[in-house]
Parts: structure tokens; C-alpha cells; sequence
């Protein structure tokens, strides 16, 4: 006897046609006004670029008349605003249109250092891509220009560099980049960068009056960090501060407790990187120094790092400074414990963090020296009659600077700097070349003291983590602790152990803000869990070899995590994805040995849902990679083909780490008539071993808003298990799975044609699972006599 329900991929595609054609007639009778509406909103703020093609040009000026209206920049870059482009020939078979001619790397060196504002952006904007370029031979860049979608006066400027590297007999261009920049009219631009003032280093005397006026600002001026500093208001200090004496010199630097410290006294705390091998005995606070560190801190011992920060704070006029590994007695375990309890009221109570942002560790100090155009605000005038652009005055920045010097620094390489970031009322940032500010209201930096541009790329979750409780969207808190878990994870802890501890004070924060109405659970929270469960870590973490978490909470991994548990999202038709529930949660508790957000002992999810035995298989799309040591950052920087452009290209895993989702560890689950079950696993999987594993659905997605939306099912995702052995129906989590809507007909005939004899459940759920509880509501399967209309449901257990 065949199986009961039989797939027919030809009656799905007419169907999926049928419903398509019917929804676009009834679209064409009644104009969709709102979500066209929505997706012109949608693209003001997109960062799309529409490439510009210059028309063939007869200039009505000469040569030598339009050159010079631009004297601070180079001959390249003077004849890009003048119009005069020299046309280049394109070396990726996937770029079209116009491209143009600028220096090789070497010159583009040599033309930043001579001083030409342009060129210091571009090689200052490559970052540690700068590296990469001196491995092969110097290739002439290239450039085109676009506009960015809903902005057709602000341009993108997008540079391209290459190095040719040979493969046995052949020889291949290398892609390093490209750095995007924006040119933005100078009337919208010059008024943030004010006050602007190059010195040669960062620590000079004008760096550090911008700190005291950005200081100042925020005091009198910013009534949300005013509300903020009111309801956080404490008198509570550290157990310990460093008292760095007078900034006329008077007191040496020393240790003392807080019980000596006037009440309510301001003291900075310094955010830091101990580095790679920790630091020195002698540089860390132990029960054996603590008398002596109590009398005096000798000053010639402290890494350059520690004194940077001690000269920074007598220069603001603070009297006190918190620094973990002076102030934390490091061979104390119960000392620890309660330090690592309270972090968070220090950095809440603090009057302002100091963030070593770029460097790597405690000797490399907070001050950089650098070229004092940095920050030098200049102004390129375009004529009437340029191809490319409408004339006037144009200012030209990266938008990704800060997300580059900042969200990317060394410092942010550390998971406990997560919850210091997040919950400092104000930081400092001292980066490569510049300082960059941060309070609530206002982020800057030398070169734009007023502010930020509004298109720069800046991280948002400090705003985000201090507006739950004004907002109080259902999810509004998910959304928020998604984006902290990404954060966090894309950091590393020298001690594993520390995983659930290192965030467990933005996680009070979450529970305090939500009145303590959720249960917490080992990262994870008990309301909408079942939105939780479905985060995929990266191709280089691994499942931790101590337990602290179930197999089933992103904190059992060591390595980067998405979440993917701030829905909403935007779906690819301009709509948004919403999910129905497949699976229901019937338990879920975990085991602590002390409070709730430490490590846990065990945990249990109880869950009912449909299960069907499947079989993993490879995926064979492999990209070819290889790897170069990078002197400058001490990190490897992948090299992978890019076949559809015939070129490589360059990724730098510091920067890169955090979209690293996945790489080796993907592979399917085969049916019949498709292959885009995709799976991604958390560990390395044997396809040839014998392991049973199963498929356990969690959610149906669909979107919502857009014109096909509420007739198509954009995936059905879950996870992929496979029994303990330890009890039945108890089993470990192994990875995610997402299928398609045509995986996902054949998934449903498979269980409606599955024996129940072949799976391992605790029991059988008394009521069955109806088709309409979780697909949209005409979606064209409804209507096929070969997909089930209900699903048993089994009761398993996650441990």
C-alpha cells in the first residue's frame, strides 16, 4: 500500500499560479495605497545607490580654467569635482556602467601623506584592509558615483582597489574594499563640524577640551540624560577607587575604600583590553599587594593604559577612578563574585567611562598620534556643467566611521564590555585618530564636534535598553535583548565560565524594566519563548565542554550567536514576517546553584509539537578559501572566490565577526522534489554516521502587508534533534532548520504518510494540530487533496 499522501509539485506550482494571478486582479481593481506608501517610507532611508552614467561630455570651459577650483586636493581627486574623470576600464566581469581612474594604493599613500583631504579619507577608511594591499602588485583604482535611493543630491563616491596575486599559471585580481563615502551638501554638513581643530595626537590638550565641552553640554543642556541620571540617582560607590589626587599633583595615587569617600563623589571607570596572555602579576590587585596598593599604587608598574586614564581623569577635575583589575581583589574568588554582582550600579553610577576603543591591550596606551588633517573640515566645489553631480558645495565623509572606530574597536573584541557600554551614562571613546563621544542625547566627534551625521551608521541599543519602559511594546524588550545577545556573544571571555555572569546585569536591567514579570532562563526569556529558540551560531564557535546552559539557550555555545528574535522583520515582498506558533511550550525551568543569572546546573523544555525522522546530507557549495596573517591587528583575514565576479575578495575577520553566521556547518534535509530544506548545525556533523536525528517544527512564517503576503508561507522553521538516550523522548538540540514553502508541502505530506512507531516521544498530545492554526489564511495548499488538514503532536523534552 503507497503512502497516504502523495506530493504533486506541478498541482503546488499551479496552485501557488492560481493565487497569484487571482490576488494581482483583485490588487489591480483596488490601488494597495498603503503600501506604496510604505515602501516610499521604506526607501527615504534606504542606502540602496543608483549608479550615475555620465552622458558624453563637450565641456564649455577648459582644461586648465575648471582645474585648481580645488587646490587642497591631488590631480586625481581635482579632476573627479572638476568633471574631467578619466574613463577606466572595468577588471570584475560583474561591474557595468562607468568607472574611473584614481591612484594604486602606493599613491594613494604617498597623496594622503603629501595631504590632499580626499585621498587621508579613502586610505584612513580602509582600515585594516590597508594590510592586504601590499601583498601583490599595485593595481590603479577605480571609482564610480551613485545616488542613494530617496536622496538624489547625495551622492556615494565608491572607491576600488585591487592587488593581483597568481594561482599556478594564472594571475588573479584581488578586490580589497570598496570604501563607500557620502558627499552631502557643505549647508547641511558644516554647521556639526564646528569647532573642529586638528592636533597632532589625541591626548593633546584640545582633545581634551572637547571632552570637558561635550561634558558641560550634556549637563546643562540634555534634559533625557538629566532623567535618566535622576531615576538611576545613587549614592552607592565601589567597594574600592583609585584616588588619583589633584590635578595640580598633590596626593599620590592610591587605593581606598569607599567608606572614606565623601558621599556621592564623581568617579570615572575605565573600559579596557587586558590582551591575548591577561595581565602581569604585578599589574593586578591581590590579597598580597592590597596593603601596599592602600598606601601607594607605584606608578611605574602601571601599563601605559592605566596612567593614560589617570591623566585624563585629573584633567576633568574627578578625583576618582574604577578600574576592574585594580580595584577587584583577582585571587579572592568570593571578592570576585560580589564585585562581578554589582558592576552594574558601577558603571550606572558613574559620571563618565573611559573606553580604550582601540587598543588591544593595557600597554598600548589611550593617546594615538595621528595627521592633524584628520579632522580638518574642508569643502569641494562642483561647477555648473559637471556630468555627475549638480554644483555647489559638498562635504565628504564615511558614514561607516563610526560603526568602523567605535562598534569595531579592540576594546568591543570583549564580551564584558558589552553591559559597560550599555549601561555607562556617558563614554569617551578614544579610537586610531580621534575621540568619539556618547551620551543619550548627543553622539560626536573631533571632526564632527556637533554632532554626528544622522546617515552615519551608529549603534542604537543604548537608546533602545533605556526606552523599553517608555514604549511598553509586547516584544519591544525582545527585540532589544536580540540585539544585546549579538552584541555580547561577538565578544570573548578569558574565562567560559563567565558566559551567563558577564551579562547577567543587562539582564536584571531587562527583568527590572519589565517589573519582573518574566522568568529568566539561562539567556533566554519565558514569555515568547518559542521566538527565542530559533538562534544559529557561527562556523567557528563550539558547544561548551563545562555545562552552564541547555543545549537548547544560545549561552551553551562559545562564539558569535544571531538571535533572531526581534521580530518583526521586514519581508522580501515589502511587508513584514510574522510567525504562528507550530510548537507549544509546556515547561521549561532551570537549575541554579546560586541566583538566576548565573550558570545554570540543568534545564528542562517540555514542548508538543509535530516530529519527523529525517537525514542530513552535505552541502557541496563550498567556497574556496585561504588565509593571510595580518600584521598590523594580529588577525587573519579571509580570502574567498567570489565565482559570479570572477574576482576574490577580502574580508577582515575583526570586522566581519559579528555577520559570520555560518560557512562549513550547513547541509540539507532531502525530499523528494527539493533540496532547500536548509540546516545549519552547532557543531561538526558526520553525514556517514548512524545518528538518528529528528526535525522539530517551532513556527510558521508569513508576511504581512505586502500584496502576496497572506497567500504564500515564506518558511516553516524549527530545529533538528537527536535523542539523548539518557530517557525517552528527551532529547539534545543539534542545530535549525528552515524550510520553503515547497519544502514545506513535502514536509507536511511526510507527516501525515509517518509511522509513529518510528519516533521516540514522552506521549502523544491528546488533540491533533489543524493545518489553519499556523499557515496563512489562503494560502493555496488549503485546497490540495494531498496535504494533510491536522498533525499529531508528540511530547517531547529539550535538555
Amino acid at each position: 500500500m503507497g503512502p497516504r499522501y502523495q506530493y504533486n509539485l506541478l498541482k503546488a506550482y499551479a496552485a501557488r499560479g492560481q493565487a497569484r494571478s487571482d490576488q494581482l486582479d483583485r490588487s489591480r481593481e483596488k490601488p494597495a495605497v498603503g503600501q506604496s506608501l510604505q515602501l516610499n517610507a521604506r526607501l527615504a532611508k534606504s542606502k540602496t545607490i543608483t549608479k550615475v552614467v555620465s552622458p558624453p561630455r563637450e565641456p564649455n570651459k577648459s582644461e586648465g580654467e575648471l582645474l585648481g577650483s580645488n587646490k587642497d586636493l591631488c590631480k586625481p581627486c581635482q579632476r573627479l569635482f572638476d568633471g574631467l574623470m578619466d574613463q577606466a576600464q572595468s577588471i570584475s566581469k560583474s561591474e557595468s556602467g562607468d568607472y574611473y581612474l584614481h591612484w594604486d594604493f602606493r599613491y594613494l599613500e604617498k597623496s594622503a601623506a603629501c595631504g590632499c583631504p580626499l585621498c587621508l579619507l579613502i586610505h584612513r577608511s580602509l582600515g585594516n584592509k590597508r594590510t592586504a594591499l601590499k601583498f601583490g602588485e599595485a593595481v590603479p583604482g577605480r571609482y564610480d558615483v551613485g545616488t542613494f535611493a530617496g536622496s538624489d543630491e547625495t551622492y556615494a563616491l565608491r572607491f576600488y582597489y585591487y592587488i593581483i596575486l597568481r594561482r599556478d599559471d594564472d594571475v588573479v585580481p584581488v578586490s580589497v574594499g570598496p570604501v563607500t563615502l557620502t558627499l552631502q551638501s557643505a549647508s547641511t554638513i558644516q554647521p556639526l563640524m564646528e569647532g573642529a581643530v586638528g592636533s597632532p595626537n589625541t591626548g593633546s590638550p584640545g582633545s581634551l577640551e572637547s571632552i570637558k565641552s561635550w561634558l558641560d553640554t550634556c549637563n546643562k543642556s540634555h534634559a533625557y540624560c538629566k532623567k535618566l541620571k535622576n531615576k538611576n540617582k545613587s549614592t552607592l560607590l565601589p567597594t574600592r577607587l583609585i584616588d588619583v589626587g589633584t590635578i595640580s599633583g598633590l596626593g599620590c595615587v592610591r587605593l581606598v575604600e569607599s567608606r572614606i569617600v565623601p558621599s556621592g563623589a564623581q568617579y570615572l571607570t575605565l573600559s579596557h583590553c587586558w590582551g591575548s596572555s591577561g595581565l602581569p602579576s604585578q599589574l593586578k590587585l591581590t590579597a598580597q599587594f592590597l596593603p601596599f596598593f592602600e598606601e601607594q599604587i607605584p606608578m611605574e608598574l602601571l601599563p601605559k593604559t592605566f596612567l593614560d586614564a589617570i591623566e585624563v581623569t585629573k584633567c576633568l577635575g574627578i578625583r576618582y577612578l574604577w578600574i576592574d583589575s585594580l580595584c577587584i581583589i583577582q585571587d579572592r574568588e568570593e571578592d570576585w563574585k560580589r564585585e562581578a554582582a554589582t558592576m552594574w550600579q558601577v558603571y550606572t553610577n558613574s559620571y563618565l567611562n573611559i573606553s580604550a576603543t582601540a587598543s588591544m591591550n593595557s600597554s598600548q596606551g589611550l593617546f594615538r598620534d595621528r595627521s592633524e588633517l584628520t579632522l580638518k573640515p574642508w569643502v569641494v566645489k562642483v561647477q555648473e556643467g559637471h556630468p555627475l553631480f549638480a554644483s555647489g558645495e559638498y562635504c565628504c565623509f564615511d558614514e561607516a566611521d563610526w560603526e568602523c572606530h567605535v562598534d569595531n574597536g579592540h576594546v568591543n573584541s570583549r564580551a564584558w564590555v558589552c553591559q559597560e557600554y550599555l549601561l555607562s551614562p556617558r563614554i569617551i571613546n578614544f579610537s586610531e585618530d580621534q575621540l568619539f563621544w556618547e551620551c543619550h542625547e548627543l553622539k560626536a566627534s573631533e571632526q564632527f564636534p556637533g554632532g554626528i551625521p544622522p546617515r552615519c551608521d551608529t549603534s542604537t541599543q543604548r537608546n533602545f535598553l533605556h526606552s523599553i519602559e517608555e514604549h511598553q511594546e509586547p516584544k519591544e524588550y525582545l527585540k532589544v535583548w536580540g540585539s544585546i545577545v549579538e552584541r555580547y556573544t561577538a565578544g570573548s571571555l578569558s574565562r567560559p565560565s563567565d558566559k551567563l555572569i558577564a551579562v547577567s546585569a543587562l539582564a536584571m536591567q531587562i527583568s527590572k524594566m519589565r517589573s519582573n514579570a518574566d522568568i529568566y532562563l539561562a539567556g533566554l526569556w519565558r514569555s515568547d519563548l518559542v521566538d527565542q529558540l530559533l538562534w544559529t551560531s557561527s562556523s567557528t564557535a563550539v558547544r561548551s565542554q563545562r555545562y552552564r546552559a541547555p543545549s537548547w539557550s544560545w549561552a551553551c555555545m562559545d562564539g558569535y550567536v544571531g538571535s533572531h528574535f526581534n521580530w518583526p522583520k521586514a519581508g522580501p515582498e515589502g511587508g513584514q514576517l510574522r510567525s504562528s506558533n507550530i510548537a507549544t511550550v509546556l515547561e521549561a525551568t532551570v537549575e541554579h546553584s546560586s541566583n538566576p543569572y548565573s550558570s545554570a546546573k540543568g534545564g528542562v523544555l517540555r514542548l508538543s509539537a509535530p516530529l519527523l525522522k529525517v537525514n542530513l546530507i552535505a552541502d557541496k557549495e563550498h567556497r574556496v578559501q585561504s588565509s593571510v596573517f595580518n600584521e598590523e591587528d594580529q588577525s587573519l583575514m579571509t580570502i574567498g572566490v567570489d565565482a559570479e565576479a570572477g574576482v576574490l575578495s577580502v574580508n577582515e575577520s575583526a570586522h566581519e565577526k559579528r555577520k559570520q553566521l555560518l560557512g562549513e556547518r550547513e547541509y540539507y534535509v532531502p525530499f523528494p522534489h527539493t533540496h532547500k530544506a536548509r540546516s545549519r548545525l552547532d557543531e561538526d556533523y558526520d553525514v556517514e554516521s548512524a545518528r538518528e536525528v529528528f526535525f522539530l517544527p517551532l513556527q510558521s512564517f508569513h508576511e504581512t502587508g505586502a500584496l502576496l503576503g497572506e497567500f504564500e508561507i515564506a518558511s516553516i522553521d524549527g530545529l533538528i534533534v537527536e535523542p539523548t538516550k539518557a530517557q525517552k523522548g528527551q532529547f539534545r538540540r543539534l542545530g535549525t532548520c528552515c524550510l520553503d514553502e515547497y519544502a514545506a508541502g513535502e514536509f507536511f505530506c511526510a507527516l501525515g504518510n509517518q509511522d509513529p512507531g518510528e519516533l521516540e516521544y514522552e506521549a502523544i498530545s491528546p488533540e491533533k494540530l489543524p493545518l489553519s492554526a499556523f499557515v496563512p489564511r489562503y494560502w493555496n495548499g488549503n485546497d490540495l487533496d494531498f496535504i494533510p488538514k491536522e498533525y499529531e503532536c508528540y511530547i517531547v523534552s529539550l535538555v
